[in-house]
């Protein structure tokens, strides 16, 4: 609970210090994403889902912007038929896990101008999840999925590396497409760690689409 609390508070502060700062044009950001997973289940990015988006664009003048986010989304993944068949151990084999997910990023523009921001970002930031089965029963109960003795806190810190285009038109709109790579602190996204097949924590891939409205001045 103070890692958690500690990340909102630095958001917190981050974002009043570069509201402050702003003395250009901020834009609410809001959109549609394609996630998929790598983890202990299944193919790295095979399945793919969707989420929403809701933020601010902060476009100060200089090379370094910022923006801050939040998302609501789901992913999934699938065992492969061989992939625990092991009768010793009952991990899930599937799982369905909805997230919320906040964070602030420092964005370095490679390409600004009027009409174009071409940009890459390193974010930081927490992300809460929920793993459920095929039956829609919270993971984190089914003690029976993990090996004895394994728990884990259903939220992480992150830290997001993303690459973007913006266009914005005459008006006070602007559209943009992004790629984004969610590096978690968690190998419990799928409710599996100690029986996993994947070495290394659990992380999100995002292709996101979205739309700016010019908000300030």
């Amino acid at each position: 609970m103070k890692r958690l609390l500690t990340v909102i508070l630095t958001l917190g502060l981050v974002l009043e210090i570069t509201a402050q700062e702003n003395s250009r044009n901020t834009y609410l950001q809001f959109g549609v994403a394609a996630v998929s997973y790598h983890g202990d289940l299944g193919e790295p990015y095979k399945k793919w889902t969707s989420s929403f988006h809701l933020g601010l664009q902060f476009n100060k003048k200089g090379r370094i912007t910022g923006a801050f986010q939040l998302n609501y989304g789901n992913f999934q993944g699938q065992a492969s038929p061989d992939q625990y068949d092991d009768p010793d151990i009952t991990p899930n084999t599937f799982v369905s896990t909805r997230f919320f997910s906040a964070n602030y990023d420092v964005q370095i523009n490679a390409v600004r101008s009027k009409y174009w921001k071409v940009y890459a970002s390193l974010g930081l930031g927490m992300i809460i999840y929920t793993p459920k089965n095929e039956d829609g029963e919270g993971l984190i109960d089914i003690v029976a999925s993990r090996s004895e003795g394994e728990d884990y806190a259903a939220f992480s810190v992150m830290f997001p590396l993303k690459i973007g285009v913006i266009h914005y038109l005459p008006n006070r709109f602007g559209v943009g497409l992004e790629a984004g790579y969610y590096n978690t602190l968690t190998d419990y996204l799928d409710n599996i760690s100690n029986w996993g097949t994947n070495d290394g924590n659990d992380n999100l891939l995002s292709l996101r689409f979205s739309v700016y409205y010019k908000i300030k001045p």
